[in-house]
């Protein structure tokens, strides 16, 4: 065979950048097989979905009581910025032609399932639209299947025309959106697909394997042995050879069937498919590759499929498919087969993507070449995560996964609605409502005086109602905006005390990963598990693998728990914890107070971890002591004695242990478009020959999209944006923090800058202790708790190509709220200097040795009265601070105000009722999803 130096990539949940489409509406045109699923699960993902059919349609009764709007195929196509298009190949070239392509606009994106049409040029899009494939590799029923019990359906992705730069990235998110990304997507092209996908059916699939099975029955029939040993022998046995070798490929099926047959059929095969048929089949093949195959098809359907109708009836009627009918009505195995449909088997095979056989190498972070093994169960034991997951799981379930018990609950608007109709259609109610809390956070507005209800967006209040509605009816615990409680889900959780030690944490938000700062398990959840949870109080869950993460030496001034999570995802990569959950542990770790290790657990997402979680200490004991829903007297007592006991053994089994040296670590800033690509504040940008092999490519599209070239520095780079707020650092250190920057400074004039308290106890403790006067002195916009602009849900967005130091965790194209705009991570401190400098600027140039705030906080570790004091700023003296670190006064690359991509300079007003002028937006005011989980 010839040698091919091929790699492959694949992408998963955690490459996809969900708002790519969840602000757009989708038409699917068809609702056949994978028309229904392409629709429902979009639907579910909280995309606008509208189904396009003909006139008279017979699937429209069908489309609607699954609760889509149905439209003609003319009138969806003109609503929609993605037109799917998921009817046969053979009509699709007159559809498009008559009802899709008078109303494409330029922009929009052309979507298929498979490349036929394309490749064969029967469809000739305009240029100036997207037009891209995502093929789920199943039938559509097993993708919506898979979809409904939270597992996925591998696809392809592939881009024929990028018209808009965005186009790979979008089908991307429609892949997460339709489940495929869960599975796995693999890229390729319109035309390898297509020849590929012809290739397979017509000589192995369906087309070689059928003539075989015939072929085989027949000869024992005419040679006189029975026609039902002969369909056992040769059709019933073939599903479970090939399961054998799905499960474990060829040799595992040799492993399984007896020497007898092993030998028979390595010493018999080749007589049968010799060397005449893969001449055969290279002919096939040849006839696909020049479009033979395609003609003669086309021309077939245009005579009425005179020879496709013959030979069709044919295979209906051989004698082989009256036997097995037959057999089918009497054994049980059929009977079986009809009762497990809805089953899904267990996966118990994973790709990995690692560019060296080597994991501890540096090139495990590239999505290359795919390296297929059997999936090893996790061999870690006596760590809390093993301790947790045995306390809480209730039972094994028929497909390998586990049922797992979840303790603390959280519902927000955006991801519960469709869950609790999922109950309401069943007539079921919430088993466990006292372990479920709701709050808003999503789409409630961040400013005082559009906060009254109804709220001017009708989309965030129909969520807000419907939610209230729901838990009212429900009896659940909701905190909403007044409350005193309102929040972020996983900043509300931490400080009431619901998130504790040993607990299994649940919402529908993948950053739940946050509660594994108390020493729990926790996991974002989808809106089918939303509803297992609602119902059930369980979930199905796969174990993960556990890796340690030891962070030896200790913080500097001026670095903080975000830059240690921004260094380990820069060292391992945004793939680096796929499978695994993370512990976290070492002496930079113990060292961190509550609130930073809730920010490192926040962003093990970030890391494609599962979950993150830090063993239980007398840290953890003394931020939750005191906090309502934590117990005091002999139940603390007992608490504490049980959150011991799930403490990881020190002679605990991991599957991996990394080690990350934090000595001398410098503040961290992300250069590019995803959390992995980031640098220390004083080093350069990396040049693409010193990355792996597989993140050039988007370290190319990062350089672009950023205006960044190799060998520039982050320092100088200019800002229009800061924002300090969200679940990852919008907690009262990290005001504090900042706080001890903004004293005595003032905002450039022309960055607009925004400070958004995570929930609404952190607003009342830092207007305590003046600090939210700090922020305002400063021309900080102080706001009311909310997500904001960490995902652009409401109308706190990036306009055109704004530059934004942000404090939140995801630096995705387009993450918040504007396709052209960019977002630079950092820390709060970070976010502070650089509002004042109007660039990203090392924080500790700002560093003083006196402190700026000092505590008195009250047993309810709530109230508190903070006194501030004034000091001394060593701005250009930071030797003094941390003498091993040399200010960097001039760049390798400087960033002028008039920075190339941007538009001229603008002054913002920094008052809170200040926003810009909504008709130079990019996007509109909210973005309209009800995703299934909300990747925020």
């Amino acid at each position: 065979m010839p040698d091919n130096d091929y790699t492959t990539t694949v992408y998963y949940d955690e490459d996809a950048d969900s708002s790519q489409i969840d602000s757009k509406t989708v038409a699917v045109i068809g609702y056949g097989s994978q028309g229904h699923a392409h629709a429902q699960n979009l639907a579910d993902s909280g995309i606008d979905v509208i189904v396009g059919l003909r006139e008279g349609s017979a699937s429209r009764a069908a489309a609607e009581a699954d609760g889509l709007q149905v439209e003609t195929t003319a009138e969806a196509a003109a609503a929609a910025d993605v037109v799917s298009v998921l009817i046969p190949d053979t009509v699709q070239p007159s559809v498009y032609e008559a009802s899709i392509e008078p109303n494409l606009e330029a922009g929009e994106t052309l979507q298929f399932a498979h490349g036929f049409n394309i490749h064969y040029n029967q469809i000739a899009p305009p240029e100036d639209v997207d037009v891209t494939m995502i093929a789920p590799k199943s039938p559509g029923h097993l993708v919506r299947r898979n979809y409904e019990n939270d597992q996925g359906t591998p696809g392809l992705l592939a881009v024929y025309q990028d018209a808009t730069g965005d186009a790979h990235e979008q089908a991307l998110a429609y892949g997460e959106a339709i489940g495929c990304t869960r599975a796995g997507v693999v890229e390729t092209t319109f035309r390898e697909e297509t020849e590929t996908d012809l290739f397979g059916e017509q000589a192995v699939l369906c087309g070689g394997v059928t003539e075989l099975i015939k072929q085989g029955y027949e000869t024992l029939v005419d040679a006189g042995y029975s026609p039902e040993m002969a369909f056992f022998e040769c059709l019933n046995e073939m599903k479970l050879i090939v399961d054998l070798m799905y499960e474990g490929g060829m040799s595992e099926m040799w492993n399984s069937v007896s020497d007898t047959a092993e030998y028979g059929g390595l010493t018999r095969g080749n007589d049968v498919i010799d060397e005449s048929v893969r001449e055969n089949m290279e002919e096939v093949l040849e006839g696909v590759q020049d479009g033979t195959f395609a003609s003669e098809w086309i021309a077939e359907n245009q005579a009425g499929r005179p020879s496709y109708s013959r030979l069709k009836a044919g295979d209906r009627t051989h004698e082989i498919e009256e036997v097995g009918d037959s057999l089918r009505t009497l054994f049980a195995w059929a009977e079986d087969a009809d009762e497990t449909a809805d089953e899904v088997p267990a996966d118990d095979w994973y790709c990995r993507r690692w560019d060296s056989a080597e994991p501890t190498d540096r090139d495990m972070r590239a999505k290359t070449t795919v390296v297929c093994r059997r999936r090893a169960r996790p061999m870690s034991e006596q760590t809390l995560y093993d301790k947790v997951w045995e306390r809480h799981k209730v039972a094994e379930l028929p497909n390998g996964a586990d049922q797992l018990f979840i303790g603390l609950h959280l519902l927000h608007e955006v991801t519960s609605p469709q869950a609790f109709a999922m109950l309401q259609e069943r007539d079921l109610e919430v088993a466990f409502p006292d372990r479920t809390i709701a709050t808003t956070d999503h789409v409630v507005p961040t400013q005082s005086e559009t906060r009254s209800r109804p709220f001017a967006d009708d989309q965030a209040e129909t969520m807000l109602s419907a939610l209230e509605q729901n838990v009212d009816d429900a009896g659940i615990t909701f905190f909403g905006p007044g409350s005193g409680k309102q929040g972020i889900t996983h900043v509300m959780a931490p400080e009431l005390g619901l998130s504790q030690p040993g607990m299994t944490v649940a919402c529908g938000d993948s950053h739940t990963s946050t509660h594994g700062a108390f020493g729990s398990i926790g996991v974002g959840i989808g809106t089918s598990q939303i509803r297992d949870v609602l119902a059930t109080g369980c979930i199905a869950a796969e174990k993960a693998a556990v890796r340690r993460i030891e962070v030896t030496g200790s913080l500097g001034a001026g670095v903080s728990a975000k830059d240690v999570i921004l260094k380990i995802i820069g060292d391992l990569g945004v793939d680096g914890g796929v499978g695994h959950v993370y512990e976290y542990g070492g002496p930079a770790i113990s060292g961190l107070d509550m609130e930073g290790r809730l920010a490192v657990c926040n962003m093990s997402i970030e890391g494609g971890a599962r979950a993150g979680y830090i063993n239980p200490d007398q840290t953890t004991y003394d931020y939750l002591r005191g906090r309502e829903y934590v117990p005091e007297g002999d139940a603390w007592d007992d608490r504490v004695a049980y959150w011991e006991s799930i403490q990881s053994e020190t002679d605990a089994t991991y599957d991996d242990v990394v080690e990350i040296d934090a000595d001398g670590l410098a503040p961290m800033v992300t250069w590019g478009i995803n959390p992995g690509q980031v640098i220390e504040v004083t080093e350069q940008v990396p040049y693409p020959e010193d990355l792996a092999t597989g993140d050039r490519d988007t370290a190319r599209k990062a350089y672009d999209h950023m205006d960044l070239e190799p060998g520039d520095t982050m320092a100088g780079y200019d800002i229009d944006v800061a924002f300090l707020g969200t679940c990852t650092n919008g907690r009262f250190s990290d005001f504090r923090e900042a706080a001890q920057i903004l004293d005595g400074e003032h905002v450039a004039s022309d960055v607009r800058a925004l400070a958004v308290p995570g929930s609404e106890q952190v607003k009342r403790k830092c207007e305590a202790a003046g600090i939210d006067e700090t922020f305002q002195k400063a021309g900080f916009q102080w706001r009311e708790p909310g997500c904001s602009m960490c995902l652009a849900m409401n109308d706190d967005q990036l306009y055109g190509d704004e530059i934004c130091a942000s404090s939140s965790n995801r630096n995705f194209v387009g993450r918040q709220g504007s396709k052209e705009g960019r977002t630079v991570l950092m820390s709060p401190a970070m976010v502070a200097a650089a509002a004042v400098e109007g660039a990203v600027t090392d924080a500790r140039e700002y560093d003083g040795d006196e402190p700026d705030f000092v505590t008195d906080e009250s047993d309810s570790g709530v109230n508190a009265w903070w006194l501030i004091l004034s000091r001394w700023r060593w701005r250009r003296f930071r030797a003094a601070v941390s003498p091993s670190v040399e200010r960097i006064s001039t760049p390798t690359r400087s960033f002028p105000r008039a920075f190339s991509k941007r538009s001229p300079s603008r002054t913002w007003e920094n008052t809170p009722s200040t926003t810009p002028d909504t008709t130079t937006r990019a996007t509109s005011p909210i973005t309209r999803w009800t995703p299934t989980m909300v990747t925020c």
